[in-house]
């Protein structure tokens, strides 16, 4: 329900009065839902206002990464047109599904204190054993 408060839109579908929105937007089966209906929604808005959508954004990319759309002189064109699909690809979070894919995370471990106490009881044996 667009331009509602999931408690709202909750209330209006027929559900109790309450905060029981979130917990809705949380169920997997409600957000692939939503997910599908705004992508509908985005794909009906680009063909009414003449914006280039997802595919042909994925198009034109994959045309200037292999060459196809290399201009000797004009180069500053491509790379305004390759600013322009890269913003409009942000703006339809077009990259974000990717991103979330590549996101590795790194856990760095602090054990210095211990590896100082492991030296210094070796320390300690090493001095009562040292002639």
């Amino acid at each position: 329900m667009e331009g509602k408060t999931p408690s709202q839109a909750a209330e209006e579908a027929g559900y109790a009065k309450g905060a029981y929105g979130l917990e809705l937007l949380k169920k997997e089966k409600i957000k692939a839902y939503l997910s599908e209906r705004g992508t509908a929604q985005q794909t009906q808005r680009c063909k009414e206002a003449d914006v280039a959508d997802n595919e042909e954004i994925l198009k034109f990319l994959t045309s200037i990464m292999r060459g196809d759309e290399y201009e000797e002189t004009k180069d500053s064109i491509i790379k305004n047109r390759m600013k322009a699909a890269e913003l409009l690809g942000k703006r339809m979070k077009l990259f974000q599904g990717a991103e979330e894919e590549n996101d590795t995370k790194i856990v760095i471990m602090d054990d210095i204190a211990t590896m100082q106490g492991n030296r210094r009881e070796g320390s300690e044996t090493k001095e009562n054993h040292s002639f």
